[in-house]
């Protein structure tokens, strides 16, 4: 049997969570027991990721009780009142907070993947350029310039014929210096672009690499279909690489696309799905929804990368949303 994928492996870990969050409301508890079984009949892989998940649950239960015994944010749960319906309250509270701790036990050993990804292709080749939670500046030999968003991984490959440069994660911006001699050339999974003299920024997010055009032009050939003609791309289009193909070029924001050089980033009316995807990668906590139908809401502004306590607060002021913080690591959004 193939491996679970991540992907999988932390929405079995978000069902997990939801059914156990349940238990105290038999009505709520038998709908979710529903919506469970139809989601595991969908892929013989959802059945195999809870199996793992309760496994794991089982080893970490009495190591996340202790976590959360130790939590300054849990313990005042445990002081509530003991009359009956206090106590159901209480019971429910610290069930919940159980719950919480053994989801970001096992949250965190998922979210943990990229970093120690990026770590070990950093190790094991000296070109291989990294960055963590920080954005990051690298000149390259030829005088072109490399900026690498936080959670970015590239490799360096630079010959007589050619320079490249493969985007193993992340998004990263190019200002390339001009060779015609030599094409600069940048690689992700889903295709490559060639470039002479130029500026364009690449993000390679879940499936989908998406590559923004800036100054000059590029060309984008999708790795699954090499026979057809590459794209030439013009200055203020962006264009999309996906399993299901690429799709037309379009004009994109350039203010948006190029906050994160400047150390901001930007929403208009983005899902919080988005904007905690486009967050996370600038803090060294794991941020989750963990109620499905909160994911959709909207979130507008202008944020700074360096303080992402400031986005979770306006994003608590002004949604239907709590925000709670297990151990110092994991931060769930319900």
């Amino acid at each position: 049997m193939k491996p679970v994928s991540d992907d999988v492996f932390a929405e079995a870990v978000r069902w997990h969570a939801r059914l156990r969050e349940t238990l105290c409301d038999p009505v709520q508890n038998k709908k979710m027991h529903a919506a469970l079984e139809h989601w595991l009949t969908l892929d013989s892989e959802h059945k195999a990721a809870l199996q793992e998940v309760e496994l794991l649950w089982g080893k970490l239960e009495l190591p996340a009780k202790r976590m959360l015994a130790g939590s300054g944010d849990a313990r005042p749960l445990l002081h509530a009142a003991v009359d009956q319906k206090a106590g159901l309250q209480r019971r429910r509270w610290f069930y919940a907070g159980g719950v919480f701790a053994v989801a970001a036990t096992l949250f965190l050993m998922v979210g943990m993947n990229q970093s120690v990804k990026n770590e070990i292709n950093r190790l094991m080749n000296d070109n291989v350029v990294s960055s963590e939670h920080e954005v990051l500046s690298q000149s390259l030999p030829d005088g072109s310039v490399l900026r690498l968003n936080a959670q970015t991984s590239v490799e360096i490959d630079f010959s007589p014929e050619q320079r490249t440069v493969r985007l193993i994660a992340g998004q990263a911006w190019f200002n390339v210096a001009s060779d015609k001699a030599r094409p600069f050339v940048v690689k992700t999974d889903l295709g490559s672009i060639t470039a002479l003299g130029t500026q364009f920024d690449v993000d390679q997010r879940g499936d989908t690499v998406t590559v923004s055009l800036v100054e000059g032009r590029v060309s984008v050939e999708d790795a699954r279909q090499p026979s057809l003609d590459q794209l030439q791309l013009s200055a203020g289009y962006a264009v999309s690489l996906s399993a299901k193909g690429m799709d037309q070029p379009h004009r994109f924001d350039m203010d948006t696309v190029s906050a994160w050089r400047s150390g901001q980033v930007i929403f208009y009316r983005t899902p919080l799905s988005e904007v905690l995807q486009s967050i996370a990668p600038y803090s060294d906590r794991h941020i989750f929804v963990v109620q499905p139908g909160l994911a959709n809401l909207t979130v507008s502004g202008v944020f700074s990368i360096s303080d992402i306590d400031q986005v979770l607060k306006v994003i608590e002021q002004t949604l239907p949303v709590r925000v709670v913080e297990v151990g110092g690591y994991v931060v769930f959004l319900i």
